[in-house]
């Protein structure tokens, strides 16, 4: 209920907000951009502080429909007090070049997300563009509002190419149109204490589907390049409406105590190599039921401070997939938390925690709809201390905890002496390579050898996991041969002499036997295990052969002066 008496507040705030622009302005005062000229006319007399006009210079290209703004005799404005309010129409393009800061009101207390009434008086912005059109900030252009209003207000499209939009206090960018977007490019856009870009789409509001409003369908953010960034507030705003892409190289960054990357989209997906930090806050937050999260490519969600969190959905979908990286150092909360919705962890994707005591994954269980997990194809989820999987009661009482983890592929490790350590719930199923491994570390610190399972917990449905060492560093090996790294463990390595490296030898084990191919008639096959002692013996009679091997664990397979290492 107060989340969505809030959103009320919210959705009252910008109606009231339009209403003052729409109602406080003389026709006299916008631009109508019908052949632009009109558009280069009010920016050419644009007077930022009462003194004189010409500060900005602006010229019309009506062949691409661009206007394009620069500083008149290359001057930036830096102590505007006017705001410029211009009307561009859907199809021209005023392109920013110039640099315009300045505060509109130094009145009030500053407004970054609760509004009041009282407030509307206080968010002069600095630029208000209505109609269809788009503002594009270019690379040499900059717009700063300084007081405590916004920079950019727009019922339109604004694009970030390479310039600078910064607000101190509100913000920076506010775009409030029906099926308004905001793109990033490249360049920053920065709120110091408010929110970076806030995009409310008026269209949506009274949409109602199956007894609910319907949030926007467009994709009103997309962050290509570029950063977006708040020190005190949230990076993006969607305000229960529109899409967020996140994509390319773009970065979204929070750095306060209790700031957000990503707030209030009912739709959040972030591919190809987007990066996404927050200190103390949280990367990602899902507020609304039905959201989906979607996070693939080899992008991060980070949560850097010991309050933070990456990921947290309320009701809906989230999947991590590719070769996403989420993570955070937080202490008492969890990398990713949900109370009612479905999570799929798959591919090569990594979920880990690095705090004393937090959880890579919190599922809640309320009474309602429980959550869904599954860990499937070669998905790590991870715990340094807590567990990495922990399902815990929303509410006091005698509810059941009926939600299900499944981890079908890929490995969940955390430390302790048992299963229940690594995932705390009631209903864990581990099928096909699924692996889950706890460490009794206190017990058995170190160090290993090779091929043990000293001190190990190991559920699966028949995948092996063990110490092991690569070239470089310890840890455990498991579902033939992926293995998984640990920092605080040392495994000494096979010391065999009969191993070295093969070219030519193939081996595969299935259906519980191992396959070898690449065989030459009249050679000999032996096999010996961690401990070096001989299993099997051979003279080669064709190019390939099977081998049921006497127990699970490594073994070294010698093929004349070919020899390679298998895990069984």
């Amino acid at each position: 209920m107060k989340q969505q008496t809030k959103k009320q507040i919210e959705k009252a705030a910008v109606i009231m907000l339009l209403c003052l622009f729409f109602n406080t302005f003389p026709a006299d005062f916008t631009a109508r951009a019908d052949d632009g000229q009109s558009l280069v006319a009010v920016i050419n007399s644009y007077d930022p502080d009462g003194s004189s006009a010409g500060a900005l210079h602006a010229e019309w290209d009506r062949e691409t429909s661009t206007v394009t703004v620069t500083n008149a005799g290359d001057a930036p404005v830096t102590e505007a007090t006017n705001l410029l309010v211009l009307e561009i129409d859907r199809g021209i393009t005023i392109l920013w070049k110039a640099s315009l800061s300045g505060s509109t009101n130094d009145a009030g207390d500053a407004v970054s997300g609760d509004y009041s009434v009282a407030d509307m008086e206080n968010i002069m912005p600095l630029l208000f563009i209505n109609g269809g059109g788009t503002l594009e900030v270019a690379a040499e252009g900059k717009i700063e509002q300084t007081g405590k209003g916004h920079a950019i207000l727009t019922t339109g499209h604004v694009t970030v190419s390479g310039g600078e939009v910064i607000a101190a206090y509100g913000i920076a960018i506010f775009a409030t149109g029906e099926g308004s977007t905001v793109t990033v490019n490249d360049g920053t856009v920065n709120a110091k204490n408010g929110n970076a870009i806030s995009v409310f789409d008026l269209s949506t509001m009274d949409v109602v589907k199956n007894g609910e409003t319907a949030p926007a369908s467009n994709e009103a953010v997309i962050i290509n390049g570029g950063t977006v960034s708040t020190a005190n507030g949230m990076a993006i705003n969607a305000m229960g409406h529109g899409k967020v892409i996140v994509c390319g190289n773009g970065q979204i960054v929070a750095t306060g105590d209790n700031s957000f990357g990503i707030a209030n989209a009912p739709y959040v997906e972030v591919k190809d190599n987007a990066d996404i930090s927050v200190t103390g806050g949280i990367a990602i937050s899902s507020t609304n039921d039905g959201d989906t999260v979607i996070i693939g490519g080899s992008d991060k969600v980070r949560a850097t401070d010991e309050r933070g969190y990456a990921i947290k959905i309320f009701s809906g979908t989230l999947e991590v997939k590719d070769s996403a990286r989420i993570s955070s150092n937080t202490v008492s909360g969890a990398t990713i938390s949900s109370r009612t919705s479905h999570i799929t962890i798959s591919d090569n994707s990594k979920v880990q925690t690095f705090g004393s005591n937090g959880h890579a994954i919190l599922i809640y269980c309320d009474g309602r709809i429980n959550n869904q997990v599954e860990i499937k194809d070669n998905a790590v989820v991870t715990a340094e201390n807590g567990f990495a999987i922990n399902e815990e009661l929303y509410v006091g009482g005698p509810i059941p905890m009926t939600s299900t983890v499944t981890v079908s592929g890929g490995l969940v490790f955390a430390y302790g002496n048992t299963i229940y350590a690594v995932i705390n719930t009631n209903n864990l199923t581990v099928a096909d390579s699924g692996v889950v491994v706890a460490w009794n570390r206190s017990a058995y610190p170190g160090p290993f050898e090779a091929g043990e399972t000293v001190g190990l917990t190991i559920q699966s449905a028949g995948t092996a996991a063990f110490w092991d060492r690569n070239e470089t560093a310890s840890g455990i090996t498991y579902a033939n041969n992926r293995f998984f790294e640990i920092s605080d463990v040392t495994v000494n390595p096979v010391s065999n002499d009969h191993f070295k490296p093969s070219d030519q030898l193939k081996a595969s084990i299935y259906n519980g036997k191992l396959h070898l191919n690449g065989l030459s008639t009249g050679v000999t096959l032996r096999i010996y295990n961690i401990t070096g002692s001989l299993v099997y013996q051979h003279v080669a009679n064709e190019e390939s052969m099977e081998v049921r091997l006497p127990a699970s664990g490594m073994y070294i397979v010698q093929y004349g002066a070919q020899a390679l290492k298998i895990f069984y």
